[in-house]
């Protein structure tokens, strides 16, 4: 769906899933990395919203090419002219989502510069968002996700199109890791802690992070989660974590990186050292 584009594996395996599998949510937001890049898999993924094939996107029917050309009327685009999204520019589309799709079974609201909206605006994307349809998809564009209420990011299906997530080295490695905790294998699961703090102590903090929230959220839904796990391509070690290891021990665990990552001084290999100690605890 996404071969020529050069976005992290993760994403493309979440974006193609959802859209293969029909799981598709009435929200998202892709912030981050390069605007012409993001913007590509927006409409590639629209398109894949909007395919009737039983493959989609198939990039051949009446949909796909439509959507290839930018002329599909059920994609439709929201591009303010001024210097933010007005809350007018949100009212005009909430009333657009109350009709019925004119030619596909979706219908996709692609808008650029989304971190442009002011307060009003997200308050009327808000109640938009809180009361999805059937039928109506949004995708927000941004360059960031800072500016928007925690309530909308909540509310959105999240991707992050920056250089972090194109770490796939990064990712294996916490991979790695983490597997060697599960197995019990205490000298190798040191010697791989002392590896990935060798990296980039951000980004493989972004890593084990994602795994552990992955977790959290597999125990919550009960294993429902598939389009929404950020590593959704490692699925099956999400659910070893999430068994493995009880809600309190994942939080203390996060509250242990999260309050390292605030510390200019943190020493990388007594940091890992640490999180070895806290996912061996029994």
């Amino acid at each position: 769906m996404f071969e020529e584009l050069r976005i992290a594996e993760p994403i493309k395996y979440a974006l193609s899933k959802a859209v293969s599998e029909k799981k598709i949510s009435h929200a998202y937001l892709f912030y981050g990395g390069d605007e012409q890049t993001v913007e590509k898999v927006a409409w590639a993924f629209a398109a894949g919203c909007v395919c009737t094939s039983e493959q989609p996107p198939c990039g051949v029917c009446a949909h796909c090419r439509k959507a290839a050309q930018k002329a599909h009327a059920d994609i439709i685009v929201l591009r303010s002219d001024e210097a933010s999204i007005k809350i007018s520019h949100i009212r005009q589309m909430q009333y657009e989502i109350s009709l019925m799709p004119y030619e596909a079974e979706k219908k996709v609201y692609i808008v650029y510069q989304a971190d442009s909206m002011q307060k009003p605006a997200q308050n009327s994307l808000l109640k938009l968002l809180e009361e999805p349809n059937e039928y109506a998809i949004i995708i927000l564009l941004a360059q960031s996700k800072s500016g928007f209420y925690p309530t909308v990011l909540s509310r959105c299906q999240v991707y992050d199109f920056g250089p972090a997530a194109m770490d796939v080295h990064t990712r294996q490695l916490t991979v790695s890791f983490f597997e060697s905790i599960l197995q019990g294998d205490m000298k190798d699961s040191l010697a791989k802690g002392a590896t990935l703090a060798g990296e980039d102590l951000d980004q493989v903090t972004k890593c084990i992070v994602s795994f552990l929230r992955d977790a959290l959220l597999y125990q919550k839904q009960q294993g429902n989660v598939s389009t929404l796990l950020i590593n959704s391509e490692n699925e099956k070690l999400i659910h070893k974590i999430a068994r493995r290891y009880g809600g309190e021990q994942i939080q203390k665990t996060l509250d242990f990186i999260f309050d390292s990552r605030l510390s200019t001084s943190t020493n990388s290999q007594l940091f890992m050292q640490a999180v070895y100690c806290l996912l061996s605890a029994r």
